[in-house]
């Protein structure tokens, strides 16, 4: 079976090199049950990103640039579609498992589904990720995607490749979605998609093998390896999707088997910077002060940085102290907005400008800035207060970013929009590109999003300036 992350075409400003954990651990549980992987990550080929051409826009791309305020191009970022077929002539694989994470992001997906059933016109091909499992109707639209894998993979991969191999129906497989008929169930007559219920997650994550990081070359991730050591998140905020691929419920990996992983980096691969892809790393903190405590009695020298972020809940010096003795080197809070009645409406109540400011404090104490995150045009959000919360945060001494908001299929925010009329249920989802601002927020256009977005930029790059323009201003006004 070739596992494959397809390339991104987007109006993105960068996209990250982070290794492929999820198909890597795909690959080790398929491994584990004797089946042959391979693992082919289209974006770790940086020498082919490029500009698309004119003439190589699609009709899609050509409709999100339509839509933008100002930029006029599309980016290919990852390997050229001629590195893609050449990869998939040259391993000539039977199954073929494409993963998608984000629904604006579903066209180069899809296309490549195209090209490997061209290719291998006799293979199956398997569709999974976050847009597959809150968007598994439209992925089955493309006769070239024979399945669907819903949520959390591990449990569901081996039955499903079994079957495969065997000729066996699927009806009676957990966490699918495909087509009726097409020989994969005992319906005498093509009718609905089947949906079978979602496989349970995986409870003890300690049970899982470790990622096959043997198939991956790490010199194309700047020698850093991903780790994932919880999966889950109780918290409910309305932007996120999180929920519907890996829960509600905190599943943990206990500490040992945490640094096992890492030290096995170090000494198999010589990696010893880690990103911790976690929704929610710190929910326990005993947890993280036990990992931390075994990476310093092992004599680990590492890096690590939390690019999803921490929450402030919990927060204390003592943990703070712990996460920087044991290499903790960058991070931030999703702090979102400033206002105080909005986190609540965002179900982020939990969280505050004075919360963030009070624990970015304690990592500067330690030698570690950190920085507040902010969205930029939340529904029915005025310029005055995007300005504000920037505006806010360098008052505080808090280092941000911004990025702008988007609805995402599958989010309570995304319900909002639809329920505004902002977008409808036929909006073309590859508008829901972040930086494509296809869309106002019902208090703002689109290109009013846009050059929001652009000044706060300014602001988070020179918060000094505004913050002394801002005391000017209300000196003035006193």
């Amino acid at each position: 079976m070739l596992l494959i992350k397809p390339p991104i075409r987007a109006c993105m400003v960068e996209v990250g090199r982070h290794v492929p954990v999820g198909l890597a651990y795909l690959s080790a549980v398929l491994r584990k049950e004797g089946h042959h992987t391979e693992v082919f990550d289209s974006l770790a080929y940086v020498e082919d990103n490029h500009i698309v051409g004119e003439k190589d826009l699609t009709e899609i791309e050509r409709t999100k640039l339509l839509h933008h305020p100002r930029w006029r191009h599309v980016m290919h970022w990852g390997a050229r579609w001629d590195r893609i077929e050449a990869a998939l002539r040259e391993r000539r694989p039977d199954i073929i498992g494409i993963s998608c994470m984000f629904t604006p992001f579903y066209e180069p997906a899809y296309d490549l589904a195209r090209l490997a059933k061209r290719v291998h016109p006799e293979a199956t091909v398997l569709l999974g990720g976050q847009h597959g499992t809150v968007c598994f109707p439209h992925v089955l639209e493309v006769p070239e995607i024979d399945a669907v894998v819903l949520g959390e993979a591990e449990t569901t991969i081996g039955p499903l490749v079994t079957a495969l191999e065997h000729g066996r129906r699927l009806d009676g497989l957990s966490g699918i979605a495909f087509r009726c008929g097409e020989g994969r169930c005992a319906c005498p007559e093509p009718g609905a998609p089947h949906v079978r219920p979602r496989a349970p997650f995986v409870a003890d994550l300690d049970t899982l093998p470790m990622p096959a990081a043997d198939q991956l070359d790490f010199s194309r991730y700047d020698d850093a390896a991903t780790l994932i050591t919880s999966r889950g998140c109780p918290f409910s905020c309305t932007f996120c999707t999180v929920h519907a691929t890996v829960g509600r419920e905190f599943r943990a990996r206990s500490p040992e088997n945490v640094v096992e992983e890492i030290q096995r980096y170090v000494e198999e691969f010589g990696v010893r910077r880690f990103l911790i892809e976690d929704d929610n790393f710190t929910f326990d903190i005993d947890r993280v002060h036990e990992i931390c405590r075994v990476i310093r009695d092992r004599g680990l020298d590492v890096r690590m940085r939390l690019p999803n972020g921490i929450t402030v809940v919990k927060l204390s010096e003592d943990l703070v102290r712990t996460m920087v003795k044991a290499g903790f080197e960058s991070l931030f809070f999703g702090l979102e907005t400033t206002d105080a009645a909005r986190l609540r409406q965002m179900r982020k109540g939990f969280t505050s400008l004075s919360k963030v400011a009070a624990g970015a404090s304690l990592f500067r104490r330690y030698g570690l800035d950190v920085n507040g995150s902010l969205i930029v045009g939340l529904p029915a959000q005025s310029l005055g207060e995007i300005a504000q919360d920037s505006v806010n945060c360098a008052l505080a001494g808090v280092r941000f970013y911004t990025n702008p908001f988007y609805p995402i299929p599958g989010s309570p925010d995304y319900q909002t929009c639809l329920t505004s009329g902002l977008i409808d249920a036929l909006t073309e989802p590859a508008l829901f590109d972040q930086y494509n601002f296809a869309f106002g927020n019902g208090k703002l256009s689109a290109r009013e999003m846009y050059w929001a977005w652009v000044v706060t930029q300014a602001m988070a790059l020179w918060p000094k300036y505004f913050a002394e323009g801002s005391l000017r201003l209300s000196l003035i006004h006193i």
